[in-house]
């Protein structure tokens, strides 16, 4: 990636097809974000293609597009849906790479979640089923094999009960 200008609001240098600073999460000039659906989608595209970044090995590039995409989410009080899917997104890629700081880093982002407000049952329940991953994943990152096992299993079960199947798969797939 190249870079090919800088943000106007805080002078992060942007790359090539970026409509979002990877910096403050602004919109980057020339972008279209008439519609409200827009920003957020592509936000979350972003989140994707930064989450596939990460699994071909450039963590260091990716987690930042994560970072901002969660924190634009934030300022913007958009916390429902697609922030329950950037977290999940920022959390496990920050296990993954378990560099230094990022167990605590990956702590701080679940518990902020876990604090935010939910409007409705059906985002509590996405909220919560990515909480339980998320602590899971983290859980077993940091060796702590019982309570690995408690959350897996609480998982397993509520991913079951909702007949997530996606979820259903990734908790039959975790040891």
């Amino acid at each position: 990636m190249t870079a090919i200008a800088a943000c106007r609001s805080c002078g992060v240098e942007l790359f090539d097809n970026a409509r979002f600073c990877y910096g403050c999460g602004s919109a980057v000039a020339g972008t279209d974000t008439h519609a409200e659906y827009k920003p957020v989608a592509v936000l979350f595209a972003d989140v994707y293609l930064a989450r596939e970044r990460a699994r071909c090995g450039d963590c260091d590039d990716a987690i930042p597009v994560m970072r901002a995409a969660f924190d634009h989410l934030s300022r913007e009080r958009r916390l429902s849906g697609w922030s329950t899917l950037v977290n999940g997104v920022l959390v496990e890629t920050l296990v993954d790479r378990a560099g230094e700081g990022d167990l605590a880093e990956a702590e701080a982002a679940i518990e902020r979640l876990a604090g935010a407000p939910v409007d409705d049952d059906d985002g509590l329940a996405m909220r919560d089923i990515w909480l339980l991953r998320s602590r899971a994943l983290l859980a077993r990152a940091r060796g702590e094999g019982v309570n690995y096992l408690e959350f897996v299993n609480r998982y397993r079960d509520m991913a079951a009960s909702l007949g997530f199947e996606g979820h259903i798969a990734w908790a039959e797939a975790m040891p």
